[in-house]
């Protein structure tokens, strides 16, 4: 089974071998994978394929999301839309998880 993570060095994503070792991870960070690019989210699903995607990118840092809501915006909302999207187009199971920080 083929896994695709978003938010892929980050604190969850950190747990994911331990938890799906025995499947492909494809553990991608924000500097690999633009949630806020549908362009570049397509891509990446297009060549991998996965079987499963977890939707773990976010911006977690309250203080900074208050200053910065644009940005807030866009990665939390606008990217978590995007990749549910694909993941429909797709017809790929998506587990999203999130904090009520976020």
């Amino acid at each position: 089974m083929k896994i695709l993570v978003t938010g892929g060095k980050g604190t969850l994503a950190n747990y994911m071998p331990d938890i799906f070792g025995k499947h492909t991870l494809y553990l991608y960070g924000k500097n690999s994978l633009d949630v806020t690019n549908m362009e570049n989210i397509k891509e990446i699903v297009t060549k991998i394929q996965p079987d499963y995607i977890f939707h773990f990118a976010a911006l977690t840092n309250v203080d900074y999301c208050e200053i910065h809501e644009d940005n807030a915006w866009q990665v939390n909302y606008k990217g978590t839309q995007d990749i549910t999207i694909i993941a429909r187009e797709f017809n790929i199971p998506l587990v999203y998880v999130s904090t009520a920080a976020v």
